[in-house]
């Protein structure tokens, strides 16, 4: 019981703690997922940035001393080297296109990461709202049971009413009393969660988006529907670009290059020096590398048609699961309308058999009957809110948009 109070205290005193969207934000902060596609990300601009700079000459420079106990000769060596590429027949403007490609394709994944972060993140806190919802509708229905057992009590002591109506209450007390501790432990488990995501579980547990989601008109919510703006169809055309453009590098290495170098060098002795310059002109043709070339290039092309497939998948899926999610939306909105509309009318039941009760003209079986069904009522509204918020976070994820832009734009 002591921890029981402890957690309905902490509870209470959550009201001062982060609002829904401060927690959001903190919990994708911490997310253990975006770090790493920002470090690949990062990995991918260098790569992009190598693969255009090596259009440049590349430079070399040196430095030898020499000595000879022999002939106690001794000379100093410096040399400089400047080698280009002039012809590749496009082997090396494809890598730089694979690479830009690939640099898009780590954004797209990036943004990815950030929307599966903000889904994963607002279901606990989701979850958490719910349940703290759940143990508060379970408090009132335990105080009002436990005031029922006082009357009846009361009613027996001044011979009103048999023991069999105050033992019927006793159980209904402990039954509500059940379902109380039950809820809590559906909170701690929740809060849990919560707390591996954000640290703490300080957050107000009230609806984000509850006004949003009352208006007539969510055509502002729901759009249109872009597939381009998705990040992971996004995602695949590029991979599908970055594949094509890796194949045609790997084809185009099997023809001739040709490359130019430039050196120069001096070399001091002790009674002259000698400046040398030298210019090369080659041409380099493979002709057997023990088959890896042709191993690369048939990789490259497979992993072309996967990713071909892969797109294609994407955008069959995509439409009929933009579909989905608006009915999805608008049967979640009406449900969660009706369910509420359901709600007050069974608080003005419960309240006129309450007043009743108190007059002795109901009995208990009555009374618990009607609680129940607040009971059910309050819990299904809850949980019929809890249901829209997620397939509010559905429908904007489905456009490719977060939670910030989608009920902005």
């Amino acid at each position: 019981m002591k921890f029981i109070l402890l957690l309905f205290i902490s509870f209470s005193a959550e009201a001062k703690g982060l609002n829904f969207d401060q927690a959001l934000k903190e919990i994708i902060k911490r997310d253990t997922n975006i770090p790493q596609e920002e470090a690949f990300l990062k990995a991918s601009q260098s790569n992009a940035r190598s693969k255009m700079l090596s259009f440049l000459p590349d430079l070399s420079a040196g430095f030898n001393k020499q000595k000879n106990r022999v002939n106690t000769s001794e000379f100093d060596r410096f040399d400089l080297t400047a080698s280009v590429n002039l012809f590749k027949f496009g082997a090396d403007y494809a890598s730089y296109q694979a690479a830009n490609r690939q640099l898009d394709s780590r954004r797209s994944s990036l943004s990815q990461s950030k929307l599966t972060a903000e889904a994963s993140a607002i279901e606990v806190l989701v979850t958490n709202i719910l349940r703290s919802k759940e143990v508060q509708i379970l408090e009132k229905i335990l105080k009002a049971k436990e005031s029922s057992l006082k009357t009846f009590r009361a009613r027996f002591q001044r011979g009103l009413t048999p023991s069999t109506e105050v033992d019927k209450a006793r159980v209904e007390v402990n039954n509500a009393k059940a379902r109380f501790n039950n809820s809590l432990l559906q909170l701690d488990t929740a809060r849990g969660l919560l707390v591996a995501l954000l640290g703490h579980s300080d957050v107000k547990m009230d609806w984000p988006w509850k006004k949003t989601l009352k208006k007539k008109d969510h055509s502002k919510v729901k759009g249109k529907f872009l597939l381009k703006e998705r990040p992971d169809y996004q995602q695949a055309q590029f991979d599908l670009a970055f594949r094509e453009a890796s194949a045609k590098s790997a084809v185009r290495a099997f023809f001739p290059k040709v490359d130019f170098s430039y050196s120069w060098s001096e070399t001091d002795f002790y009674t002259s020096s000698i400046n040398e310059r030298t210019s090369l002109l080659s041409v380099s043709i493979p002709l057997f590398n023990g088959w890896r070339g042709v191993s690369d290039y048939e990789t490259q092309k497979a992993l072309s048609e996967q990713a071909r497939y892969r797109l294609v998948r994407i955008e069959r899926d995509a439409s009929s699961e933009w579909k989905t999610k608006q009915i999805n939306f608008d049967i979640s909105i009406q449900t969660a309308k009706d369910r509420e509309v359901n709600l007050a009318l069974s608080r003005r039941v419960y309240r006129s058999t309450v007043k009743r009760f108190n007059k002795g003209r109901v009995t208990i079986n009555e009374l618990s009957q009607d609680q129940s069904r607040l009971l059910d009522s309050e819990s299904l509204s809850a949980a019929g809110w809890a249901q829209a918020h997620l397939s509010l976070v559905e429908l904007c994820h489905t456009r490719g948009k977060n939670m910030d832009r989608c009920l902005k734009d």
